[in-house]
């Protein structure tokens, strides 16, 4: 197996480490809006999608 050029490798870090970023900052939105607006009858079946 070849080895990756640390620049390569950096890159995929650097582009993990900004996903993780992203995917936190979703998560906090999305408390930050069901702090503000609770669950309401639009967004509770959601909450029971097995689909998913």
């Amino acid at each position: 197996m070849a080895k990756l050029p640390e620049d390569i490798v950096n890159r995929v870090f650097n582009l993990q480490k900004q996903m993780l970023l992203l995917i936190n900052d979703a998560g906090v939105t999305e408390l930050a809006i069901f702090e503000k607006f609770g669950e309401t009858v639009e967004t509770l079946p959601e909450l029971y999608d097995e689909s998913t």
